[in-house]
């Protein structure tokens, strides 16, 4: 995202001390009945306060949603724990190998019935990070959502893959090891910090798999002189309101006017991957939010200008998209996974 973790951290420790929040005024709040007050405030209002949520948030939901229990249903699971899904690296080990193992460990998973090499995590999440089985690479934390986008793609051997928004490689990973190391990606990021974090994901879950290369750039403003790609990826920094459940710090410093900031930047990313792009080639947009402007919008707008053609995924998971045949919407309280939107594209 625009802001680091680090960056994030530091906003909410000034957040505190400008509230200047003790454990006695947590106390007042913890025993303070509010359910008078609630009956007195309108709909919008109700729900914030219910659940924690800023109020030009829920009041989006609302009209986004059309259905104030659906939202409400919507605004409630974001409150809770998300559910923690991980990718099988079949480069490494069998699916039920990994499945064994992390039993052993504590850990139990189910096998997903869409996508045979991802594992919904039913018990044990919090130690995942901690097994030499992710230290070797044998498996990686990526929500179902984005193994869709991957699976649906089917790259082929040998395929050119730019990824626009690289870090920290989750997708790039993914498409490797479907290819079996024979492909060539290139990945893109602005950040040199999350560079040096994705080359040490890659080698950890790839090896010498790994044939491709990891510069430092900007997406928006620059165009990678070389070879037309078979595949452009576009996961771009978004509001990330489908992730306000895994990440709940987001809450306390997005704002309304941050989807107009990176509906900006989503748009010359999809425009320069038009570029980058051959004929014939498809281009994955991705984005872990449930704005119109920063999903149907954008797209719509670039479809419009480059005349491109949608493609129909062959998982059809999730709710159709706003207006946009074949692009698919997730929610957290309908599909168990972080709300999310993507669309293919063929140029």
């Amino acid at each position: 995202m625009e802001c680091t973790r680090r960056g994030k951290i530091k906003r909410i420790k000034r957040l505190i001390e400008e509230l200047n929040i003790d454990s006695n005024s947590i106390e007042k709040i913890r025993e303070y009945n509010y359910q008078h007050e609630l009956s007195r405030v309108d709909k919008v209002t109700k729900l914030s306060i219910l659940y924690s949520q800023p109020k030009w948030i829920v009041k989006y939901l609302l009209e986004l949603l059309k259905n104030p229990v659906e939202c409400e249903e919507l605004l409630k699971r974001l409150n809770e724990p998300p559910t923690i899904w991980i990718r099988a690296n079949t480069l490494k080990i069998k699916v039920d190998d990994l499945v064994n193992i992390l039993r052993r460990r504590g850990v139990r998973v189910i096998k997903d019935k869409d996508i045979p090499y991802a594992l919904k995590v039913i018990k044990g999440g919090g130690k995942l990070t901690s097994l030499p089985e992710y230290k070797q690479g044998l498996y990686y934390i990526q929500d179902k959502t984005s193994m869709i986008v991957i699976h649906n793609l089917k790259p082929g051997e040998n395929a050119i893959i730019y990824d626009l928004c690289s870090a920290p490689g989750g997708k790039a990973s993914h498409i490797i090891q479907l290819t079996n190391g024979n492909a060539y990606l290139v990945g893109v990021d602005i950040s040199l910090h999350r560079i040096k974090v994705e080359k040490i994901m890659l080698n950890r879950l790839l090896g010498p798999k790994f044939i491709g290369d990891l510069i430092q750039g900007d997406s928006t403003t620059h165009l990678l002189n070389i070879r037309r790609a078979n595949i452009v990826l576009v996961d771009p920094d978004c509001s990330a309101l489908g992730k306000l459940g895994h990440s709940p710090e987001i809450r306390l410093w997005i704002r309304r006017n941050h989807i107009k900031y990176f509906t900006d930047i989503q748009y010359k990313l999809l425009k320069n991957a038009c570029k980058l792009v051959k004929r014939g080639g498809t281009i994955a947009y991705s984005t872990c939010t449930f704005t119109l402007e920063e999903n149907e919008g954008v797209v719509n707008k670039v479809i419009e200008e480059e005349g491109l053609e949608i493609v129909e995924p062959e998982l059809k998971l999730g709710d159709e998209g706003m207006g946009i045949k074949y692009a698919r919407r997730f929610y957290p309280h309908k599909h168990d996974v972080q709300g999310f939107f993507y669309v293919l594209l063929k140029k």
